[in-house]
């Protein structure tokens, strides 16, 4: 099949790529070069006004997810593609380890959505496995029923972005790269936990510049006493952070960045136990 050649009616989702915590990557209508993700973010509280659920207090509601944990890895990776499209558009430098983000939006799933995605599935005959997940976990509104809060967001395709695709040699590359993308996200107020994984990262186009493109990252601080306060927003990032990072990483991440060098040059892993 061409890659030309996508669902009718479609204007923006193409074929399947892969999925991932409670993400999902699919080509792009007419952009070869480019690929879109859809991840379920915290879900709304309620919408006239719309407003931001307690995540803490409505965990059991993301019961069809691998782990709550994921919405908030998603929500924070969702904060840093805001950014990173928010600095590329007014031609802000970035750091050249992230990737080019073309278009970044959140809010409820809309039906349109939808289709699109289920005429990709019936025209590619792509994992029904995959497809049950999407439609199980990602609704749109019904009656005061506010539909799933997404983010959604347009992006450089690196190469060899699969974990088995990577030669002799890369993740070598890798650990000497990752220095510099360290570096960029603690001078922005973000840790980094996952840079190992060899699926996380590929090649932009031509070059042996390495791209992280599905990092797990959070802002910082966090502060501990964020756990009971009256601030949703503050209390969401604490429990956020803590069923992404685990209960005791914020004393973890606080000791590592007393010295800037030494974190920069780390590897970040999800099962460090330093």
């Amino acid at each position: 099949m061409s890659i030309s050649t996508y669902p009718p009616g479609n204007k923006l989702i193409g074929n399947f790529i892969a999925a991932g915590a409670c993400g999902f990557a699919f080509d792009v209508v007419g952009e070869p070069n480019m690929v879109i993700k859809v991840s379920r973010l915290v879900d709304y509280g309620g919408v006239n006004p719309i407003t931001i659920s307690d995540f803490n207090a409505n965990k059991s509601s993301y019961g069809d997810m691998v782990f709550a944990g994921a919405i908030g890895l998603n929500e924070f990776q969702a904060i840093l593609f805001s950014q990173l499209y928010d600095m590329q558009k007014k031609g802000e430098e970035t750091t050249p380890h992230l990737p080019k983000v073309y278009a970044f939006s959140s809010g409820e799933m809309q039906q349109s959505m939808l289709d699109e995605i289920t005429r990709s599935y019936e025209f590619y005959n792509w994992s029904s496995s995959n497809y049950q997940t999407i439609v199980s976990n990602f609704h749109t509104r019904i009656g005061t029923q506010p539909g799933t809060r997404i983010g959604l967001w347009i992006m450089e395709r690196v190469e060899r972005a699969g974990q088995y695709q990577k030669a002799v040699g890369d993740s070598l590359n890798a650990r000497t790269q990752v220095v510099a993308l360290n570096k960029w996200l603690r001078e922005h107020n973000y840790v980094v936990r996952d840079s190992v994984n060899a699926g996380n990262w590929g090649f932009r186009k031509g070059t042996d510049e390495i791209v992280w493109f599905d990092p797990g990252v959070s802002p910082w601080p966090i502060k501990p006493e964020w756990e009971d306060d009256e601030n949703i927003q503050l209390r969401n990032m604490y429990y956020l952070f803590k069923e992404g990072y685990g209960g005791g990483e914020i004393a973890k991440y606080k000791r590592k960045l007393e010295n800037p060098t030494e974190y920069d040059e780390g590897w970040h892993q999800a099962e460090d136990n330093e």
